[in-house]
This record gives structure tokens, C-alpha cells and sequence, in this order.
């Protein structure tokens, strides 16, 4: 069997291992396809370093933890929590004046 063979049936054969552990660890759900496909891109770019013959699970698991670290790192959750607080800004003003409204006396 060829390497490449080899590496296919290796990667469909963890990746509802993968898919499952980036679900556990991505910020949020939408993003657990993009978390296993960069998973598996970044073995594929180094098939060559791993000894595939031993359990591949502890090496995808790391890798797996270690592309969702970057999901949550600054640069993609600060936007997200940025445009909420300013969402929620936007509506504090608002907010603040619907108990004048309901209140009886002037």
C-alpha cells in the first residue's frame, strides 16, 4: 500500500475523532468543519515527520487543541466581543429610559 494511500485511510479513519474534539473545544459551533480541515491540512503538510504505524489519536488530539487555541485567541473572539459591547451600548440608552416611561408619577 503507498504512503498516500495509507494517509487517506488514516485521516477518514480519525476524522470523527477530530470533528468530535473540535466540537469540545471550538468557540462556537459553526466552526468545528474549519477547526478539523485546518487539523488535517497541517498533518497532510507534514505526513512525512509522523510515524503513522503508531496511534495517531494523542497527535491529532494536540493538533486539534492547539488550531482551536488559535480560534479563540485575540484576534478572532476580541472582534466578536467587541461588536457586542458595542450592540449593547447602542442599546443601554434606551434601556435606561423605559423605567421613566413606565413610571406613574412625572
Amino acid at each position: 500500500m503507498s504512503n498516500e494511500t495509507k494517509v487517506a485511510q488514516l485521516v477518514l479513519a480519525h476524522h470523527a475523532f477530530v470533528k468530535a474534539l473540535a466540537f469540545k473545544l471550538a468557540p462556537w459551533p459553526g466552526l468545528v468543519d474549519d477547526i478539523s480541515q485546518q487539523v488535517f491540512l497541517e498533518f497532510l503538510a507534514k505526513q512525512e515527520k509522523w510515524n503513522l504505524d503508531q496511534d495517531l489519536r494523542p497527535l491529532l488530539a494536540t493538533m486539534t487543541r492547539l488550531v482551536a487555541a488559535r480560534w479563540w485567541d485575540g484576534s478572532t473572539v476580541s472582534p466578536l466581543a467587541a461588536k457586542a459591547a458595542r450592540s449593547l451600548r447602542a442599546t443601554s440608552p434606551a434601556l435606561q429610559k423605559c423605567p421613566n416611561r413606565a413610571d406613574p408619577t412625572p
